[in-house]
């Protein structure tokens, strides 16, 4: 199905891309309304593609002293794509003018100016509703001295307030743009999250499979506490190769819902 899909895409993008200077005047009419249908006809055929991709799709949430490198290895040579578990949070926050938050405690204003910025993403990723971020007194405790103590707060906010999901479908957006544009047409595409906070990928683990998909996965690389790593699915230990990054990958596999 994906392949078919892609094979619509890429003759409707051929119409949409159509140069109209370079068009005689004598079929100028027909040409501007076949490039106008072609861009109608893409926005349906992707968001028909990203549909069907979402049901490939598998999460791999990777923790331990080793995850970053196990989840490059992974992604460079089985197919995947690669998010740090922090990169949503940090993109927002990264909107948010640092003469609003530094050296100030947290206030209405700023979750205003969050609410704003996530309510674009929203937009962009076609999320078209959720609930409001709440200004709540006890996050004016805590001076915001630097960037990532605004990623904190606002990682805590959205996670309790709206769900962790929002990162996810993002993720997924972003997967599905990339894939498009590969031309992936394979039965499974995994996401690769690597973070060494071991809550947020708890709370990945738990809000996506309830609300996205049951392919998530948990998997320690390297050094870990032995607590994370009996929480984990699978775990690597001793240096990160392709040869056991594929024989965890290939254990996932075999426990795919599809």
């Amino acid at each position: 199905m994906l392949k078919q899909i892609l094979e619509d895409i890429n003759k409707n993008k051929k119409l949409a891309d159509t140069d109209l200077s370079d068009v005689h005047p004598s079929i100028l009419t027909s040409v501007s309304g076949d490039k106008r249908r072609a861009k109608e006809n893409l926005e349906e055929l992707y968001f028909t593609y990203k549909n069907h991709l979402k049901s490939r799709v598998i999460f791999v949430l990777v923790n331990g002293k080793s995850s970053k490198k196990f989840s490059e290895v992974a992604a460079a040579n089985f197919n995947g794509s690669i998010f740090t578990g922090e990169s949503f949070y940090e993109e927002i926050v990264n909107k948010v003018d640092t003469q609003n938050y530094i050296g100030r405690t947290a206030s209405s204003s700023l979750v205003d100016i969050l609410s704003s910025v996530l309510g674009d993403k929203a937009s962009d990723i076609g999320i078209t509703g959720y609930p409001a971020l709440l200004f709540k007194s006890e996050q004016t405790a805590f001076l915001l001295n630097e960037k990532k103590d605004l990623v904190n707060i606002f990682k805590d906010m959205l996670n309790e307030q709206v769900g962790s999901e929002f990162v996810g479908l993002d993720f997924l957006e972003k997967v599905a743009i990339e894939s498009v544009n590969s031309n992936f047409s394979g039965s499974v595409k995994p996401i690769f999250i690597h973070s060494q906070d071991i809550s947020l990928l708890e709370t990945f683990a738990k809000d996506f499979h309830q609300r996205l998909t049951p392919n998530v996965f948990t998997v320690t690389a390297g050094i870990a506490s032995k607590e994370v790593s009996e929480k984990s699915l699978l775990t690597v230990s001793g240096k990160i190769t392709k040869t056991n990054v594929g024989s965890v990958l290939k254990e996932i596999k075999n426990s795919i819902k599809l």
